[in-house]
């Protein structure tokens, strides 16, 4: 195909064809040290974003607080994690929609994946975009990062550490401010990301104290059986005891808001 092309350039101007002088991510400047598993997992055929996308010479790296030495010394690699990280938060955001709709449909008993699937893979995605966004030095993106991440956790069940991630977004996130012809410009989380993180941080932290008091008395009461019943400790603990319910934040949010309201 190149020979050819080379031969008819006019049609060349149509197609992206690979580029032989593309620098390989893993040897890019932008990246904190990782180990050997987790390089291989960024470079999962699974969850790979933007390895696709072509140099472009001259081309604008976005704003986000990037420090201009990497706008300029490394323009092309920024941009091109810059948008691996966009693509990484909007298919957080898709699957926290999917999770909605599989929240509002509870009589369907059928569904190819429960909710936790989506919340583990939000997590996972979220993870990943933060490596990112600290090699970017971004505490925009950094904050959106911690906020998704504490979605996935939440969504897992893992309420202490989406305290830790959304507490993390609060303290990251940044203030709105102007463009110099005047417009807002929006900084840090989204609008719909402030308007719920502090909500969010209630939620969990509420979550996870309420997990800690049934552990107690879970523990309490199984030391209890196996001492009146001289079996193990083990054999006496139930674990419908500890299971916590569905987080479902955004159905507590809606609630929150009516009771206000009405």
């Amino acid at each position: 195909m190149r020979p050819y092309l080379e031969e008819h350039t006019a049609l060349e101007c149509h197609l992206h064809l690979p580029q032989h002088d593309v620098s390989s991510a893993a040897s890019s400047p932008l990246f904190v040290p990782l180990r050997g598993d987790e390089i291989s997992d960024l470079e999962s055929d699974d969850d790979d974003v933007g390895s696709d996308i072509q140099r472009e010479k001259g081309r604008e790296v976005p704003g986000y607080d990037i420090p201009p030495h990497l706008k300029k010394r490394y323009a092309t690699q920024t941009h091109i994690r810059h948008i691996q990280l966009r693509t990484l938060l909007m298919r957080c955001t898709v699957l926290q929609t999917t999770v909605w709709e599989i929240e509002r449909k509870p009589w369907v008993e059928e569904m190819e994946r429960r909710p936790y699937w989506y919340y583990s893979k939000m997590r996972r995605l979220a993870c990943k975009a933060q490596r990112f966004a600290e090699a970017l030095k971004s505490r925009d993106l950094q904050a959106r990062c911690e906020y998704w991440a504490g979605r996935g956790s939440g969504g897992t069940r893992d309420y202490l550490a989406a305290k830790q991630h959304f507490k993390r977004a609060v303290i990251l996130d940044v203030e709105n401010d102007q463009h110099t012809n005047g417009k807002p410009r929006h900084r840090g989380l989204r609008p719909a990301e402030k308007g719920d993180v502090h909500f969010l941080l209630k939620s969990v932290s509420e979550r996870h104290e309420d997990w800690e008091m049934r552990t107690i008395h879970a523990r309490r009461a199984a030391r209890y059986e196996s001492e009146k019943l001289a079996i193990p400790i083990r054999e006496c603990i139930k674990q419908t005891d500890l299971d916590s319910p569905l987080w479902m934040p955004d159905r507590d949010r809606a609630m929150q808001l009516a009771r206000h309201e009405f």
